[in-house]
């Protein structure tokens, strides 16, 4: 008797609210002509920039919630760049399609709602140094840079809120955020 071809398991999703303590921070804002025009005239295309403006913070931290993950070190690299909010996606850029190319549509208690192609995350979490260390590199809008750097300044003991999306065996970033208050206690 044939055996039947095993069916491959979905992959299982996870997500868990993270509590990072703040311990370390760098920053560096520039401003200056494209690095292309400069470098390498060849590479510069005739639609890019001038002049390029960028806001870079090096964040670290101790995760601190939940308890089962007290310990793990957590580096963020974010960029402000002008250019990471082109193009701005919608989610009629993510609805899922058809064969045909029309927008797909599923029943949900009487009413028809769209359906989605959700993205994984905002940006993968990859193994840092180590196996309690993990790094993510984020290009945000440069206010959102901007944002982040006011309140790191500021006296208060900030905390990043990472809300971590686990499918299968990769980790993502569903959201960041920074605070002066504990995750925990949200």
């Amino acid at each position: 008797m044939a055996r039947a071809p095993r069916r491959k398991k979905a992959a299982t999703e996870q997500f868990t609210l993270l509590g990072i303590l703040v311990k370390r921070y760098e920053y560096r804002v520039e401003a200056g002509i494209n690095t292309y025009l400069k470098l390498r005239p060849g590479m510069a295309l005739t639609s890019d920039p001038l002049y390029t403006y960028c806001t870079v913070l090096d964040i670290e931290g101790n995760c601190i919630y939940p308890d089962e993950r007290v310990g793990e070190h957590f580096g963020v690299y974010l960029v402000g760049d002008a250019h990471a909010t082109d193009p701005q996606l919608t989610l009629t850029d993510i609805q899922e399609r058809d064969a045909s190319g029309v927008p797909r549509y599923r029943t949900y208690r009487g009413d028809r709602v769209p359906v989605y192609d959700r993205p994984k995350g905002i940006a993968p979490l990859v193994r840092g140094g180590g196996a309690r260390s993990w790094q993510a590199y984020l290009r945000v809008p440069p206010q959102i840079a901007s944002d982040f750097l006011i309140v790191l300044k500021t006296e208060e003991t900030p905390f990043l809120s990472l809300q971590e999306h686990k499918v299968g065996r990769e980790r993502w970033i569903d959201s960041l955020a920074i605070q002066n208050t504990h995750p925990g206690y949200e």
